[in-house]
């Protein structure tokens, strides 16, 4: 089983993504944030395999978290989701030391593979 924490400042879309996660059959989510300052305060208890990160979370930004999360949570993966689909977004969250970049508007069947890749260690 993948445990998934989802980060994101939109209620209805994470929702939307636990959702979705309850119809398979090896991802679970196990701890949710809607902001950066929550999230850090999650970061100590949550023990999650791959973390779903939006890129922007209201006025912070989830490129701020990755460190953090990374130095929190051993061996986690960080996922970058978002949509902006500009190189240097992507570039600034892989050298941040993200495990991977995906838009929001991407298949959800993109994102499960994405997810199990990562976790795999596949960036």
């Amino acid at each position: 089983m993948i445990k998934l924490f989802l980060i994101d400042d939109h209620p209805m879309f994470r929702e939307g993504l636990v959702t979705q996660f309850a119809k398979t059959k090896d991802l679970k989510v196990v701890a949710q944030a809607g902001t950066l300052e929550e999230a850090m305060s999650k970061i100590p208890s949550t023990k999650c395999d791959v973390a779903i990160v939006d890129i922007k979370l209201g006025n912070s930004s989830g490129l701020e978290l990755i460190k953090v999360l990374k130095d929190g949570i051993p061996k986690v993966r960080v996922l970058m989701l978002s949509m902006y689909d500009h190189e240097r977004y992507v570039q600034q969250t892989l050298d941040r030391g993200a495990d991977g970049y995906m838009l929001k508007g991407s298949s959800f069947n993109d994102l499960l593979e994405a997810i199990r890749a990562i976790n795999e260690g596949k960036q």
